[in-house]
């Protein structure tokens, strides 16, 4: 990719220098040259740089737009969606809202004169509509370009399979991501499963052309499949995007090595979510090696994502129990993310924070509750600033990270801290999720623990009740949420002595846990000493 950037210069290079002597003929090209050198910038991690780009080819092709409208809106609106591509990476995701919608409301102007050949466009800038009202934390408003991007693509692949096919395709993978988004997690699996069936017809047909789509599908449909509680079946399609990526990556490593380390990512969380915690780790290993090397040929391409790795592997390592060896990851990938923010804050401040959160609970986890406070606290004063400036975008993760340091108050005895921070997150995400969204769920059943924990169990039983009632309503009776609240409610009713109640909760809990997790789970195992000591 770095290999390209050099032809990518030289081209502006060689039509500013045409431009400034000819205008008339040539600030055309050097727009598109400018639109492809933002493009070969953000590719090899230099999203900054890239911004230059995108902004002047917009002022030009707004310029030629405003003296010759037929010929260069459908340009400037080209133009506009990059530009906001190109604000969102650098982490201007409210900025990013501005391009977007006017490229949306060009193409919608420009249908109504030609819709034969806008209409293509339309949908690709209202998926990115989409995508950019997700990032603001609008993802209730992003459901609506999500559907309208599916239902002109789908019109469009009726007509023409061959060529809007793959189009279609992709408005599917977003539109189940914006459905899981709101919560709608088991409505995401429609579109996600549609999006594989068309890939694999698509992939048996032309190989070369379609299997890294089919494998991006893949991984899509896993994480759809585990966030229902499928978290069995979500292990074929996050093996079989491995068994893809892994033969692309043989093939050509520099285009698809990235990939290969997404999806063992990716399988590392199915494994550990059937309770395969052992098995997790060779691929949480394998995504770290990969992107170590790749960051180390071309750090500001791949950094970030060895960050995301190593997240990724000292999680998996603390549910082996290696709880020391998991704090070296989680260090690291907080070091790699303070460097990152303290160059681009706006693009890498979001994920400092995820990582101070990691690190707390790391630190949490090998009994050092003192020293999992300070990473938990700037983790909370990060996310507090960014929701302060758009809270749309980040009272969820503020939320987040006010349960996470809660918990570590909670370790650490503190309940007197941990309760109105508990309280706090709940009030947050019910106001900006909603009361049905899954983590707003989370942090209710979060909330009534931390009461159970204080002995205040008249405030603790309803809300076990309302978070297990809840849950099976949104997530099903067999998700391991699900699973797992039962067994939390079973507790509180054996806490207040109501045991004829509790056991047969238990005893329903442990039955469906091992039909649905196996006996091997953590959460079937966490039932099962419940049930042994009750008995005893």
């Amino acid at each position: 990719m770095r290999a390209a950037l050099d032809p990518a210069h030289e081209a502006v290079e060689i039509r500013r220098r045409l431009a400034e002597a000819d205008p008339g003929a040539y600030l055309p090209e050097l727009a598109a040259s400018l639109n492809n050198l933002g493009i070969r910038l953000s590719q090899i991690g230099e999203v900054r740089a890239a911004l230059h780009p995108a902004h002047e080819a917009v002022e030009i092709r707004r310029r030629l737009a405003e003296a010759d409208p037929g010929a260069y809106l459908p340009e400037l609106a080209a133009s506009l969606n990059n530009l906001g591509i190109r604000l969102s990476q650098i982490g201007e995701v409210r900025a990013a809202l501005h391009p977007t919608r006017e490229a949306v409301e060009i193409f919608r102007n420009l249908i109504i004169v030609e819709p034969r050949a806008y209409l293509p466009e339309l949908a690709s800038a209202l998926s990115n509509l989409g995508i950019r009202l997700s990032e603001v934390g609008e993802v209730r408003a992003a459901l609506d370009p999500a559907h309208e991007a599916v239902e002109i693509r789908r019109r469009l692949a009726e007509a023409d399979p061959g060529a809007y096919l793959p189009e279609l395709a992709g408005s599917l993978n977003n539109l189940s991501v914006s459905l899981a988004g709101v919560g709608e997690v088991r409505a995401a699996l429609d579109p996600a499963h549609e999006a594989v069936e068309i890939r694999r017809r698509l992939a048996e047909a032309d190989p070369g052309a379609y299997l890294p789509e089919l494998a991006s599908a893949l991984s899509n449909l896993g994480i759809r499949l585990s966030e229902v509680g499928e978290v069995r079946a979500a292990l074929d399609p996050a093996h079989e995007a491995v068994e893809i990526r892994r033969r692309l990556a043989e093939a050509d490593p520099g285009a698809y090595l990235p990939e290969l380390a997404g999806s063992l990512n990716n399988l590392s969380v199915s494994l550990a979510g059937v309770g395969e915690v052992r098995a997790a780790l060779d691929p949480a290993h394998e995504a770290v090696e990969i992107r170590r090397r790749l960051a180390e040929a071309d750090p500001g391409a791949y950094l970030p994502e060895l960050a995301s790795a190593l997240s990724n592997l000292g999680i998996r390592l603390s549910e082996v129990g290696e709880v020391r060896a998991a704090l070296d990851p989680a260090h690291e990938a907080v070091e790699i993310r303070r460097r990152l923010a303290e160059a681009d804050p706006g693009a890498y401040l979001p994920e400092l924070a995820g990582s101070l959160n990691n690190l707390s609970v790391s630190l949490a986890g090998v009994g050092e509750v003192r020293a999992a406070l300070d990473p938990a606290h700037e983790a909370v004063e990060i996310r507090r600033r960014l929701a302060e400036a758009d809270p749309g975008a980040y009272l969820p993760e503020l939320a987040g990270s006010l349960n996470n340091l809660a918990s570590v108050y909670e370790a650490a005895g503190d309940l007197s801290r941990a309760l109105p921070l508990y309280e706090q997150a709940l009030a947050d995400l019910e106001h900006v999720l909603g009361p049905d969204h899954p983590s707003t769920l989370a942090s209710r059943n979060n909330l009534a623990s931390a009461y159970k924990a204080a002995g205040d169990l008249s405030r603790a039983l309803p809300l076990y009740e309302q978070a297990l009632a809840d849950l099976e309503h949104v997530l099903g009776p067999d998700h391991p949420s699900t699973l797992a609240s039962r067994n939390n409610l079973a507790s509180a009713y054996k806490a207040a002595g109501d045991l004829s109640r509790a056991l047969p909760l238990y005893e329903q809990a442990l039955a469906d846990s091992i039909r649905i997790l196996g006996e091997r789970h953590p959460t079937t195992q966490a039932i099962q000493g419940n049930l042994h000591s009750f008995e005893r």
